[in-house]
């Protein structure tokens, strides 16, 4: 798929070029990309699939301590892209969700005034409240009445805060973060914990995972 890059606006005072194929920023500094930030094998594996379809999904990361690399699962099939209707969701979507549940964040619905798509949230923007917002769907920048956070697979699915066991885990040579959204279930090596411990230094796991995922966007 090539990219189709436009000019989204200014952020910053400078300016923002993004890719609406692949739905990827295609600017650096304020300077336009011949290609967008994207691996375009993300679109190799897409599942459409109707809602009430799906009985499982599933978001892993397998290691956290030597990558960011995730996996999405959706009835057991591994894939990139998931199609419900019109939303396009895609793995860095799954990973805004965990982080805002994990911050206990009240998403909002935001629709996109130039193309009516939904906005969502990833990264540090998943749990930091912000205006403007950039829409995924066509590149622009819109400006909302406050500072928001949103994300639009809690628009398809019913998706309530999660729920730690007050308990400290030891981590040695794995950290994997497995989060089964329509359980609302969040484990880490397998153990429901707050808490983990790496090299004796001790971290509550959302301090952790939003400084880990704090570019992932």
């Amino acid at each position: 798929m090539e990219c189709n890059i436009n000019h989204a606006g200014k952020w910053d005072k400078e300016d923002v070029y993004y890719c609406i194929n692949h739905h990827k920023k295609a600017s650096i500094n304020g300077k336009k990309l011949d290609e967008c930030i994207c691996n375009k094998k993300d679109y190799e594996k897409c599942l459409t699939i109707n809602k009430e379809d799906i009985f499982s999904i599933k978001f892993v990361y397998p290691n956290l301590l030597t990558n960011l690399e995730s996996i999405l699962e959706v009835n057991g099939q591994k894939i990139n892209i998931l199609y419900i209707g019109r939303s396009m969701l895609e793995k860095r979507d799954f990973g805004g969700l965990l982080l805002s549940k994990l911050n206990n964040i009240n998403l909002e619905v935001e629709v996109c005034p130039y193309c009516n798509n939904i906005h969502s949230d990833d990264g540090k923007f998943a749990y930091k409240p912000h205006n403007p917002h950039l829409c995924a769907y066509c590149g622009k920048l819109f400006h909302v009445n406050h500072p928001n956070i949103g994300n639009e697979i809690a628009t398809i699915f019913n998706i309530n805060d999660l729920k730690l066991d007050n308990r400290c885990l030891e981590i040695k040579s794995e950290l994997k973060i497995e989060y089964d959204i329509l359980k609302n279930s969040l484990l880490v090596n397998n153990i429901c914990c707050n808490k983990i411990r790496i090299n004796n230094e001790e971290y509550y796991l959302k301090d952790y995972l939003n400084e880990k995922l704090y570019n992932e966007f």
